[in-house]
C-alpha cells in the first residue's frame, strides 16, 4: 500500500499557507493606508513652518534610543525621524504629519536617499543637484519616486526650502558637543547607510495624518497590526502638547497597542527658553493610564516635571528647589513609569525625580 505521507503533508503545508496571516515571513510597511476620517489643515496658510530640524542637541535622546528594539520607528516631522531610526535598533521608519510640506519633504528625501549610490552622491543630490541631477539618479526607482524626483515645480520647492539658511546648522558639519553631534547622517557613513539601505527596500514610508483623531488613529494601528510589525519607538517630539493633539496622544498609544512589545517605547521632548529635553517612557508602563478621567497629556506634562511652560502648566510643580510644593502626579500609578531625563535637565531635577518615582532609566 503506498504511503499517504507525502499527501498529507502536501495537504499540512496547503493549509498551513492558507491560515498563515498575510504578513507570515518579514513584516512590510504598508504601502498605503486608508483613513476614515478627512484631514484637516491646522496650517493656518504657513506650510511647512516646522520644515527644518529646531532640536539641535538630538544626541541626548541616545541612552532612549539605546534601548530600542528592532522594528518599527514612528515619528512626527522632518529629520528627526530620520536621525532616530538610524540611531536606533529599528530596522523600519513611518513618518507622519498632518503639513503637506514636512509630508513632501519626507517622500522627496525618502526618494534621495533610495536614489544615491553612496553618501557623497546623497550629498551632492540633496544640496546641489539640479534636476537633470535627479531624473538620472532615480533611474531604477520604482515609477512613484521616479515621478517625484522628475518633477521641476518639487525641485524648485525644495531649493527654495531646504537648500535655505533655515537648514544651515543641519548642512554643517557637526562639532564635538555642537549641533546634531553623532545624529546627523550627512556626516556619518554609518548612519546614512542604514537609513540608504531601508529606503531602496521600502522600508520608509510618509504618511500625511492627524493622530489627534481616534478614528485615523485607529485605522492606522490596525493597519500595522495586519503588517506583522512590532513598534520600536514612538516618537512624538512635542506634538504631544494639548495645543497640538488634545487626547491624540492617547488615541495613538492605544491604537498602537496591538503592535506594542515589553520593550516599545514612547519618546517626548519638551523645553522652555530654546532647549529641549528627551524624556522616554515604555509603552507597557504607561498603559494603565489610558483609563484616566482627566486629559493624558497632562500625565504626560506632570511626568516631565518642568515649570511655567506656554503650553503646560503643571500644578504638581511649583519649586525645582523645595520639596515642600511637591504633590503627586495625578495618575494613581505613576509611581511605575520609567523616565529618562535628559543629561543638560538631570543636575537640577534628578533628585526631585528619584524621590517621585523608583524606577528611573539610568
Amino acid at each position: 500500500m503506498r504511503s499517504l505521507r507525502p499527501a498529507f503533508q502536501l495537504f499540512a503545508l496547503s493549509a498551513a499557507c492558507l491560515l498563515a496571516p498575510a504578513w507570515a515571513g518579514e513584516p512590510k510597511l504598508p504601502e498605503q493606508i486608508e483613513l476614515p476620517e478627512p484631514i484637516v489643515d491646522k496650517t493656518y496658510g504657513n506650510v511647512g513652518m516646522f520644515l527644518a530640524p529646531n532640536e539641535t542637541k538630538p544626541a541626548e535622546a541616545l541612552p532612549i534610543l539605546e534601548k530600542s528594539q528592532p522594528g518599527l520607528y514612528i515619528a512626527v516631522g522632518t529629520e528627526r525621524g530620520f536621525m532616530g531610526a538610524a540611531a536606533s535598533q529599528a530596522d523600519h521608519l513611518l513618518l507622519v504629519d498632518l503639513d503637506s510640506g514636512i509630508v513632501d519633504f519626507n517622500r522627496i528625501n525618502i526618494a534621495l536617499l533610495a536614489a544615491a549610490k553612496d553618501l557623497p552622491q546623497y550629498k551632492s543630490l540633496r544640496l546641489n543637484g539640479n534636476l537633470q541631477d535627479w531624473t538620472r539618479a532615480a533611474e531604477g526607482l520604482p515609477s512613484e519616486q521616479r515621478a517625484l524626483l522628475s518633477n521641476e515645480a518639487l525641485h524648485s520647492w525644495w531649493r527654495m526650502r531646504v537648500r535655505s539658511k533655515d537648514f544651515d546648522s543641519f548642512h554643517q558639519a557637526p562639532t564635538a558637543e555642537g549641533s546634531y553631534d553623532r545624529m546627523n547622517y550627512l556626516f556619518d557613513e554609518k548612519l546614512f547607510e542604514k537609513l540608504h539601505g531601508m529606503a531602496r527596500d521600502g522600508k520608509i514610508r510618509t504618511l500625511k495624518i492627524d493622530y489627534s483623531s481616534k478614528a485615523n488613529s485607529a485605522a492606522l494601528g490596525d493597519s500595522i497590526a495586519r503588517s506583522g510589525l512590532k513598534l520600536s519607538v514612538l516618537d512624538l517630539s512635542n506634538s504631544w502638547w494639548s495645543s497640538y493633539s488634545g487626547d491624540g496622544t492617547a488615541h495613538l498609544l492605544k491604537a498602537l497597542e496591538k503592535s506594542s512589545g515589553p520593550g516599545s517605547l514612547l519618546l517626548i521632548t519638551d523645553g522652555r527658553e530654546g532647549h529641549w529635553a528627551y524624556y522616554g517612557f515604555k509603552t507597557a508602563e504607561i498603559k494603565a493610564h489610558f483609563e484616566n478621567s482627566g486629559p493624558f497629556y497632562e500625565w504626560l506634562r506632570d511626568m516631565t516635571l518642568l515649570p511655567q511652560n506656554s503650553d503646560l502648566q503643571p500644578s504638581a510643580i511649583q519649586d525645582f528647589e523645595s520639596f515642600s510644593n511637591l504633590s503627586k502626579p495625578r495618575a494613581p500609578k505613576a509611581e511605575k513609569a520609567k523616565v529618562y531625563v535628559s543629561p543638560s535637565f538631570k543636575d537640577r531635577c534628578l533628585s526631585i525625580v528619584r524621590n517621585l518615582w523608583s524606577a528611573i532609566v539610568p
